[in-house]
């Protein structure tokens, strides 16, 4: 079950609102379809230094999980979950940590092999040469975009769901190659929290 949930987890690092509403559109270039939306949400997500917000996941199985999330662009992200999920995940660079506090045990991996690079990029771009979009779709007023990692597409599809007008960034969403979907919502978002580096460092105290 733990491994599962790490699995899944890995993906993320990190998302469906409307799920039903953003069916797959056969053979579109979606990134010159949407061309003025993801203008839009690259121009917002690389004009972020700091996120910090409350999340509730979801997963396939129905499980709820609620944390906190914080991004520090360029280069670092923490997921905290709450007490029933003694897990917390920091993305610093180039190393991604996965520290279980039950177990007190650590587990390493390089952010190039996880889609988790992708938020903390110095420079986000949908058209970064390893990036695919795969899907994308417009709602009213919500925008929601797929990608792939086309030297990793064993680690899933990472989508992610933004409004418009204000533009937010509202939900993320990851399905791996065994169809399994976890969805994390953000709420309460703050963007004008500073966040400390020594957030981003992992101690066996945390």
């Amino acid at each position: 079950m733990r491994c599962k949930y790490l699995i899944l987890i890995l993906n993320i690092v990190v998302f469906g609102l409307f799920n039903s509403s953003f069916a797959k559109e056969n053979n579109i270039n979606y990134y010159k379809k949407y061309q003025n939306e993801i203008n839009i949400v690259e121009q917002y997500l690389n004009n972020v230094k700091n996120i910090s917000a409350k999340f509730s996941q979801i997963s396939s199985s129905g499980a709820i999980s609620k944390g906190n999330f914080y991004l520090s662009r360029p280069g670092k992200l923490r997921i905290d979950y709450d007490l029933d999920q003694p897990i917390i995940i920091v993305v610093n660079n180039s190393v991604l940590t996965y520290y279980d506090k039950e177990l007190e045990e650590k587990s390493n991996l390089r952010t190039q092999t996880t889609p988790a690079s992708f938020l903390t990029r110095k420079k986000i771009s949908f058209s970064a040469k390893d990036i695919k979009v795969i899907d994308a779709f417009r709602k009213d007023n919500f925008f929601k975009i797929t990608i792939i990692k086309k030297n990793s597409r064993r680690f899933g599809n990472f989508s992610l769901l933004f409004s418009l007008n204000p533009v937010n960034f509202i939900q993320m969403e990851v399905e791996n190659d065994m169809g399994d979907i976890v969805n994390v919502n953000l709420y309460d978002v703050n963007y004008d929290q500073k966040l400390e580096n020594s957030l981003f460092i992992i101690k066996d105290s945390d």
